[in-house]
């Protein structure tokens, strides 16, 4: 039995080499006894997921926007605990408006904000990467002549947050997203192939947000109007089942109606409402209605 078992251990490197390109009959022949001894052999090679990754194609456009984000440094404290979360100055106007000087006046394509999503794989190790990427990538998105957007994240370790902060436009984001997608969201639509991070919909102000994986905890937490679709398990605090409901807008879970709140459509209402300190949005929010 012990001579069986390291045969099959041994058999491994040789399926990895049989995945390179051989004449059909060849290929087979090798593979019979492999799977035999190893029925899962022939899953082995690494080559099938590198195939699923997303390819960057170089241009000038794309240059800009990783120089305007290598420009691009954010300051601040872990948004994640404590009402720095809710301070919409310090977590989301002060650095949304820094990327937006850096790239207002940069001509780029909804395409080039595609490959720069991908990009983005070699800054995963800067400090406060997570928070950066979604906010410069909401900026990119919102500062963009294009109405359709199209985002990847499932390459990445370290996965955005703030992602479609204050949105207009219609975003479909491929993998999963940290804290707060959709947070202070104006309108538009946003779709999440795959899961998300607690506080999903976060001050949301209008709009659809549809996730086709699973929520963390507090989802829909201070919307004031739109509407939150949640296709996979809803998150909720233990000992407190009721805790990610919304007060307004509307929430649906796998389908069906949970949470059908009264919606503040007057945004000025909702502002004043729902946060904290109101005056430090209205720069953002309230200039362009």
């Amino acid at each position: 039995m012990i001579v069986r078992a390291k045969t099959r251990v041994q058999v491994v490197p040789v399926v990895t080499q049989a995945s390179e390109p051989s004449p059909r009959g060849q290929k087979n022949r090798g593979n019979i006894c492999q799977q035999a001894v190893n029925p899962f052999g022939r899953y082995k090679p690494e080559t099938k997921y590198e195939l699923r990754q997303p390819v960057v194609k170089p241009n000038k456009a794309l240059a800009k926007l990783m120089e305007a984000w290598k420009k691009c440094g954010f300051d601040g404290v872990d948004p994640f605990y404590g009402l720095s979360a809710y301070d919409v100055r310090e977590r989301a106007e002060k650095p949304y408006i820094k990327a937006l000087e850096l790239i207002r006046n940069l001509r780029y394509s909804a395409r080039d904000v595609e490959q720069f999503s991908i990009a983005l794989v070699q800054f995963q190790k800067e400090r406060e990467f997570s928070e950066k990427a979604g906010i410069f990538l909401s900026a990119l998105i919102n500062n963009g002549s294009d109405s359709d957007y199209r985002v990847h994240t499932s390459h990445l370790d370290k996965k955005p947050s703030c992602l479609g902060v204050l949105n207009k436009k219609n975003i479909v984001i491929e993998g999963d997203v940290d804290y707060g997608v959709g947070k202070m969201m104006l309108g538009g639509s946003i779709i999440v192939d795959g899961n998300v991070g607690f506080r999903t919909g976060f001050l949301m102000f209008g709009g659809k947000l549809v996730i086709n994986g699973n929520t963390d905890t507090e989802t829909g937490y201070g919307m004031t109007c739109g509407e939150i679709h949640v296709n996979g398990e809803l998150g909720r605090y233990k000992g407190n089942p009721d805790s990610y409901m919304p007060v307004n807008g509307r929430l649906y879970h796998k389908g069906q109606l949970i949470v059908d709140g009264p919606e503040i459509t007057d945004i000025r209402e909702a502002v004043r409402r729902m946060l904290f300190r109101p005056e430090d949005v209205f720069e953002i929010i309230l200039r362009d209605l």
